[in-house]
């Protein structure tokens, strides 16, 4: 919230001087404001960081990358007793291969990998098995 405050706030101020620099006759200077992917890189990380935990309907299909670039899923045990009170003792975590991120929850991981690969131009394949048929793959190209 205070970002877009002081972005308004910034809009505001150079509105001002613009409309003083034309009533006083002065040739307007036009300055523009930086913008960097750091914005959109910023929101995209909050949304993946609020997150929520894997849901029920995760389990009746399981999604899994091209041997190429094929996901981590690592069990994670906490050995303290404060933190197991807290959370489960075991977590699956999903590893993306392109920038070594964990990500808790499988939608999170795939839209996750979505933006990697077209931030750093990779192609993958999003292979998505069903739990009866694993001989027959479905398999879509991004």
């Amino acid at each position: 919230m205070g970002h877009l405050l002081a972005r308004m706030a910034a809009l505001w101020l150079e509105q001002q001087t613009l409309s003083n620099a034309i009533e006083n006759g002065y040739k307007p200077i036009h300055t523009k404001r930086k913008r960097t992917d750091q914005d959109d890189v910023s929101n995209k990380r909050k949304i993946i960081n609020n997150s929520t935990i894997a849901n029920d309907s995760d389990s009746d299909e399981r999604l899994s990358l091209s041997p190429r670039v094929s996901p981590i899923m690592s069990k994670v045990t906490k050995s303290s007793h404060s933190i197991n009170c807290l959370m489960p003792s075991t977590v699956t975590l999903f590893k993306c291969q392109l920038c070594r991120r964990s990500l808790r929850n499988k939608d999170v991981y795939m839209d996750h990998m979505i933006i990697c690969a077209v931030q750093r131009q990779v192609s993958i394949k999003i292979v998505r098995r069903n739990n009866k048929e694993k001989k027959n793959d479905e398999v879509s190209e991004m």
